[in-house]
């Protein structure tokens, strides 16, 4: 029981995992308080600045649908938050013991003052992201119902100083909403208290939840994918528009539910008022007065319908075994990515696979990038599955494979995770071991091919893709075997340069015949304006083509750039909603003055501004991880905390700077290229070095302990960093990493880039290579001269073959030298230097060859010869092996 000084506890309300609720009474006056106070008697630090945070919070609601703070203590060592106390107590008690006696009008009344309780609690722009029956205070005549616990609330727009690292209580699962799972990729905004609030008056009308589970992952499913049995089919005594009501509150999708809260109220009201005019409750349409008094517009596909037609058609013909490649182009922030993650992502059958990969835009980029990034996906899913069929797919890859599983392991590390170590594979010559690379590479994305399995592949960005993953793209979609495959490709066409691969591509899968469709995406126009705007501005229909025409003027109609310039007039105040008249208004001439000559940059400036300092630095240094990143990572390289991170990516999130990972909670994405690059341009110059070569570093030592990251993924990092590392005296170190990211890239038949990684590995070893570490700068001018010969740089790789003979150490390693000058000359035609260089090798070798010989000689060796075979019939000749 609780002890406070002063006070004596007249009832305890109730409790849960979390807190406990008491009636107190004042000992010197007999004033009466709510007192909430931890289950614990111990609390850590973060549920105390928890209950800190309330206190503030509350102050500012001020009794504005939540209950009056009176003071903050701490007792013993547990906080201890005082509360005016408005009589009656929690409505999850009223429920227990009392609820069944209520008639009709009593349950619409206090349904009607949960819903103005949460609208009074919206008007301050605040998200209370966690509501129980628990929660709410309802007072004796049930007519006015308080907010008692405002710990996980938000204002829009600002970040959460408090992490709540406990997570959520089990009481709390049945009023989850299904953004609130993190299995969506939709961030929870204040529709997310309507689906609790959906699911409290689920319970108050029908006397259970909406879904009955005991177990946790259940109740999840449930909230994800299950609809809950109308209330009044649970309770045939509610009406069928109370029933309604509710479940427009219990919808999946955030933009299905109502707008408002003032929504739910008035149709409520609606129902009470029917109720007392007539005894019954007649249908009428829902949300009549439904105006979101949120600025939130639809981020949704807006009159793409025919693009998103020919995707699903396309994905049809590819399920029914045809294979067909989708061409999409349009400028940076069009919604070529949008387009296609809603609209196949969710369209291709379970027993199919998605794949998204991306593309990015930097020198170091790692041979057949797309491809791996596929496989590492593929690997994830495949891992997931149960043992059995995880134990069936390693057995059908190694089939597959037929010995050269390995080369799926340097391509994606995280292979070997399923089909375990792997024997080294034969060296071949290039062309050889290519052509064996492209066939171990069918036969396995060939198994995922089957029908009624469609397998969707999607390369994003591929203005930045590399001529490797470009080459094999092609061989893939000319083997006949390949079927039921969807390639979707998106791409900048300004950025794509007259000499891209991809240009080729195009035009060699045209004239083979492959089944082409090119989409071109172009600017919103004012309809698409008008159906963007349309749900958010009702009541305001009649004025709003004044506005679209500027906003069409100031954005030219980019997606990105609308939704972001929005935003900014909404933070400005240029766009509000008037409460009285519940409709919204606008200042066209102020929106026409707006100087927005580069937008997106000072929108992404001043997105970034809203932050604290702490998570600009945070953000910056994910901007150096790349498009997507991890918190694991991030918290290595910032020394924070994962459960700081995660308060730092929610309020960047809030922000629309960054976007979870679908159904991985510790990944984060930035919202578009253009973000990622303003949070990199606010790291200096300086601390981008260090950054980098910190975050190699780290990567190198994760690489070594075989935690699946390729070398490549470690140079994007320590190249940038090189000067600074070798000041560090580490330049053998990164050289042996060139090295070996050329000979990975060689193995894997993409030339060019095992070049540049060769390069870079003798520029870092230069002339002193030759002295303190011969082997190694043997070995990478070696190959770098090999490579720049097949890379037809043939001067380069003359001068370089001629130096390696000049520094060979040994009459064996000069010899060997020959020999690779030997077969470059012999692919140029130039056989009289082939001959001098034959004479020359042999020479190192200790053998002796005259290369002109006398005409006494060639006869004694004639004669020699046909003594030999005086006894041999020539026509026994063909008897003898060949």
């Amino acid at each position: 029981m609780l002890e406070l000084s002063g006070f004596r506890v007249v009832e305890t309300l109730g409790s849960n995992e979390e807190v406990s609720l008491y009636r107190v009474t004042r000992i010197e006056d007999g004033q009466s308080f709510i007192v909430k106070t931890t289950s614990d008697s111990y609390a850590g630090s973060d549920t105390t600045a928890a209950f800190e945070y309330e206190y503030e919070r509350l102050q500012e609601l001020n009794g504005r649908g939540a209950l009056l703070p009176y003071r903050l203590e701490v007792s013993g060592d547990r906080p201890v938050l005082f509360l005016r106390d408005p009589g009656g107590t929690t409505l999850d008690q009223v429920m227990r013991t009392r609820r069944v006696s209520f008639k009709l009008q009593e349950l619409l009344e206090t349904a009607i003052a949960a819903a103005d309780c949460l609208c009074q609690i919206h008007h301050q722009y605040v998200t209370l992201h966690e509501m129980t029956p628990f929660y709410l205070m309802v007072n004796d005549n049930l007519t006015e119902v308080k907010v008692i616990d405002v710990r996980s609330s938000r204002v829009e727009g600002e970040q959460h100083p408090v992490s709540r690292s406990q997570g959520r209580s089990d009481s709390f699962l049945p009023y989850l909403s299904p953004e609130q799972t993190r299995r969506t990729g939709m961030m929870p905004d204040y529709r997310t208290d309507f689906y609790a609030l959906g699911a409290i008056l689920y319970e108050w009308f029908a006397g259970s939840v909406p879904f009955l589970s005991q177990n946790a992952m259940n109740l999840v499913y449930h909230h994800l994918a299950a609809t809950p049995e109308p209330v009044s089919t649970r309770n045939k005594s509610i009406p069928r528009m109370v029933s309604d009501i509710v479940l427009k509150c219990l919808e999946k999708m955030p933009e299905a539910r109502y707008a408002s809260a003032y929504g739910i109220k008035s149709d409520l009201e609606e129902c009470l008022v029917q109720l007392r005019i007539f005894g019954k409750v007649q249908a009428f349409s829902l949300a009549n007065h439904d105006i979101s008094e949120r600025w939130i517009v639809s981020e949704g596909l807006i009159g793409r319908h025919a693009e998103q037609q020919a995707l699903l058609q396309a994905l049809q013909r590819v399920s029914e075994g045809a294979h067909e490649v989708i061409w999409i182009s349009g400028e940076a922030g069009i919604g070529k990515t949008a387009l296609v993650r809603e609209t196949l992502r969710g369209a291709v059958p379970a027993e199919g696979f998605f794949i998204a990969g991306k593309f990015e835009s930097t020198s170091y980029t790692r041979p057949y990038e797309i491809w791996a990034q596929a496989i590492e996906q593929m690997v994830a899913h495949l891992l997931m599955v149960n043992p059995l069929q995880a134990e069936l797919w390693k057995l059908r890859i190694l089939d597959a494979a037929q010995g050269c599983g390995q080369l799926l392991i340097d391509l994606a590390p995280r292979m070997s995770l399923l089909i375990g170590e792997q024997p080294v594979v034969e060296n071949l010559p290039p062309a050889e071991a290519q052509t064996r690379f492209y066939s171990v590479m069918n036969r396995f994305f060939q198994l995922f091919l089957g029908q009624g399995q469609p397998f969707v592949l999607f390369m994003d960005d591929l203005q930045g893709a590399d001529e490797a993953s470009i080459h094999y793209l092609r061989h893939l979609l000319m083997d006949e075997a390949t079927k039921h495959l969807l390639i979707v490709g998106a791409y900048r066409e300004q950025e794509l340069l007259p000499l891209h691969p991809l240009n080729g591509l195009m035009k060699q899968l045209e004239e083979q015949g492959t089944p082409i469709k090119q989409i071109h995406l172009t600017a919103y126009d004012h309809a698409a304006l008008r159906m963007m705007l349309g749900p958010v501005m009702q009541g305001a229909a009649d004025r709003i083509d004044e506005l679209i025409s500027v906003l069409l003027q100031k954005t030219e109609g980019n997606p990105l750039i609308l939704q972001q310039f929005l935003q900014d007039l909404w933070s400005h105040r240029l766009v509000t909603f008037d409460e009285r008249s519940r409709i919204w208004e606008w200042d066209v001439q102020r929106i026409t003055e707006r100087n927005v000559p580069d937008y997106v940059a000072e929108s992404m400036a001043d997105s970034l501004k809203q932050l604290s300092d702490q998570a600009v630095h945070v953000l910056s240094a994910a901007a150096l991880l790349g498009k997507q990143f991890d918190l694991y990572t991030l918290s290595a390289i910032t020394g924070h905390t994962k459960d700081q991170l995660m308060e730092f990516m929610q309020s960047a999130v809030v922000q629309r700077l960054l976007q979870p990972i679908h159904g991985m909670r510790m990944n984060y994405a930035f919202q578009h290229d253009r973000i990622r690059q303003s949070a990199y341009e606010t790291v200096s110059e300086q601390e981008r070095t260090r950054l980098h070569m910190e975050i190699g570093l780290l990567l190198a030592q994760r690489m070594n302990a075989g935690e699946g990251i390729s070398v490549f993924e470690v140079l994007s990092h320590l190249n940038p960093a090189a000067q600074a590392l070798v000041l560090q005296g580490k330049r053998r170190e990164l050289a042996e990493m060139n090295l070996q990211a050329g000979l990975e890239a060689k193995r894997s038949a993409d030339r060019e880039a095992s070049l540049v990684y060769l390069r870079l590995a003798t520029q870092l070893l230069e002339e002193e290579g030759w002295d303190s570490c011969y082997s190694l700068t043997f070995q990478a001018y070696q190959e770098r001269a090999e490579a720049e010969f097949l890379c037809a740089n043939f001067a380069g790789a003359h001068d370089l073959f001629h130096l390696i003979l000049e520094k060979a150490a040994t009459d064996i390693a000069k010899a060997q030298a020959c020999l690779m000058l030997i077969r470059m000359e012999t692919n140029r035609d130039r056989f009289r230097e082939v001959i001098a260089l034959c004479v020359k090798a042999l020479g190192y070798l200790g053998i002796s060859y005259r290369l002109n010989t006398r005409s006494s000689d060639l006869l004694r060796q004639w004669l020699r010869v046909r003594w030999k075979l005086r006894k041999i019939a020539v026509e026994s000749f063909e008897e003898y092996p060949q």
